[in-house]
């Protein structure tokens, strides 16, 4: 995800669904560049949710 505003997006909230129900590890490893709020992605789930979280202005990544 990015923002190339030149102000931070504030309170970031999406679920991002995969194609396939496996699509996250046995063993999530998130990390998450951007400011506050929370990632979850539950281990053999085919979803990743990003919640209350801002970006930055310029590229913040969420990864897992």
């Amino acid at each position: 995800m990015s923002n190339p505003a030149l102000n931070p997006a504030q309170t970031v909230s999406f679920t991002d669904t995969c194609q396939r129900a496996w699509c996250v590890a046995s063993a999530p490893n998130v990390t998450n560049t951007c400011t506050g709020g929370t990632v979850t992605a539950v281990a053999l789930t085919g979803s990743i949710a990003v919640a209350g979280t801002q970006v930055g202005a310029g590229t913040a990544t969420p990864t897992t």
